[in-house]
């Protein structure tokens, strides 16, 4: 078995990279490496492996990748997982593994994310992480992708797109200089309105969190990042809570955590504190990443929750004021 990449070329059309690209790519994933970048009909391309895109260089032109697995059958096959809205596919070595034990087990560990995880083929789902808490589904499909002959994943005139937005800004008129004053001011307004409304916001962090006092919630204009689900079950006796809170530290600048805490109702049980050093967008991924995980929900739309069957509900908190946790 090998590990076959493709790039998205349109709405409904991916296409598999070359097989020198292809080989290329694999070698550059299983080294764990997060990019690479390599030069394709002279364009210069970045590689991302974790948000699973190609991008040219001179033109920023971003292209979804994802990795097939080349079977005994002669098939192109995906193994992919839900992330988010969408589905993304594994990393291949852990593609190749799955592929290789689908049909012989129902259930079997993989490495994912740098540690173990268990995989239920009969579910389709993979859990992962402390205790397993974290859940999501998989899939196995056959890819629709068309040979290399078919389309590249540099265009031809790529470079003359650029150009064109190039010549169009330069002839842009410029705005006189009192409207740009104007406009700045505004903006400075809103800003200010925005800052006093967040001011107004609060949220106490978890008593049981590590280093607590050093610590506060992530407010950003009208989004307070802590969140407390419940999901109970009657018949099976089971009242169980999760909370997540996305921190930010109040000694050391441009410092971030992720916080959860989950158990039954009642009780302290457990929790993990998850350092993303400086990158505040790292840390916003992991948060609302594990707010749909739990209730298959988007964090930018929680003002219109759904409640899904299985999943987590969202407990409303009055963020006006101080807040304590279960």
């Amino acid at each position: 078995m090998e590990a076959v990449w493709e790039f998205q070329l349109s709405a409904k059309k991916w296409i598999r990279y070359d097989p020198s690209i292809s080989k290329l790519m694999t070698e550059e994933a299983e080294k764990n490496s997060k990019t690479f970048e390599t030069e394709i009909d002279g364009c210069s391309v970045i590689f991302d492996f974790e948000e699973l895109k190609q991008k040219t260089v001179n033109t920023k032109f971003l292209k979804p990748i994802r990795c097939a697995i080349l079977n005994h059958d002669k098939e192109y096959v995906l193994w992919e997982l839900k992330k988010g809205q969408r589905f993304v596919s594994f990393h291949p070595s852990t593609a190749i593994e799955l592929e290789q034990l689908h049909e012989q087990v129902n259930v079997t560990s993989v490495t994912f994310k740098g540690s173990k995880a268990t995989v239920s083929f009969e579910n389709k789902k993979i859990m992962y992480g402390n205790e397993e808490e974290n859940e999501t589904k998989i899939r196995r499909v056959i890819s629709d992708a068309e040979p290399p002959s078919a389309g590249q994943p540099v265009l031809p005139n790529d470079n003359n797109q650029a150009a064109t937005r190039a010549t169009k800004r330069k002839d842009e008129i410029v705005r006189p200089r009192n409207e740009e004053v104007e406009n700045k001011k505004i903006k400075l307004d809103e800003a200010l309105k925005a800052a006093k409304k967040s001011n107004d916001l609060f949220a106490e962090v978890d008593e049981y969190c590590p280093g607590k006092d050093s610590k506060q919630v992530y407010i950003e204009k009208q989004d307070v990042y802590s969140v407390m689900l419940n999901q109970t079950n009657i018949a099976q006796n089971n009242n169980k809570y999760f909370l997540c809170q996305l921190l930010e530290s109040k000694v050391s600048a441009n410092c971030y955590y992720v916080f959860f805490r989950w158990g039954r109702v009642g009780l302290k049980g457990q929790n993990n504190l998850v350092s993303c050093g400086d990158d505040l967008e790292k840390a916003k991924k992991v948060f609302c990443n594990k707010f749909f995980d739990k209730t298959s929900n988007e964090f930018s739309t929680r003002k219109k929750f759904i409640k899904v069957k299985g999943k987590y509900d969202l407990i409303e908190m009055d963020y006006s004021k101080s807040t304590t946790f279960i």
